[in-house]
């Protein structure tokens, strides 16, 4: 794969990884309404201040007050940290959630919708 290759490929573990996290959230601590727009800043911070696969996790938790992640989402989420260990990718995945959050969030809210129904477009 090229650099323009990998990069639309780390992207969509991004995408993927928001699209399944935001499973995780809370509707009585995070209103659904807030949740792009909470999703965007905590993928910003996480990928910012996290050195690691795990502190990207638990801060992006933290943001998003995420209490727990049910085993489901948990696998899905050690998946894709497996393929980006396996393809060398965490340097340049954190680059590109910082740079590329709105669009990553934007695009997990497609894939949710998608997934789950009309009520993911404009407030869950």
């Amino acid at each position: 794969m090229n650099g323009v290759e990998n990069d639309a490929a780390i992207t969509d573990v991004a995408v993927e990884f928001a699209a399944e996290i935001m499973g995780a959230v809370n509707k009585d601590i995070v209103k659904p309404r807030d949740w792009w727009p909470r999703c965007r800043a905590a993928l910003e911070a996480a990928a910012s201040a996290s050195e690691t696969w795990a502190q990207f996790i638990s801060r992006f938790g933290q943001k998003m007050q995420i209490e727990s992640i049910p085993a489901e989402i948990a696998m899905d989420v050690a998946l894709l940290e497996a393929h980006l260990i396996e393809n060398k990718w965490w340097p340049r995945f954190r680059y590109l959630v910082q740079r590329d959050a709105l669009y990553i969030t934007a695009m997990a809210q497609v894939r949710r919708k998608e997934r789950f129904g009309k009520k993911t477009a404009k407030g869950e």
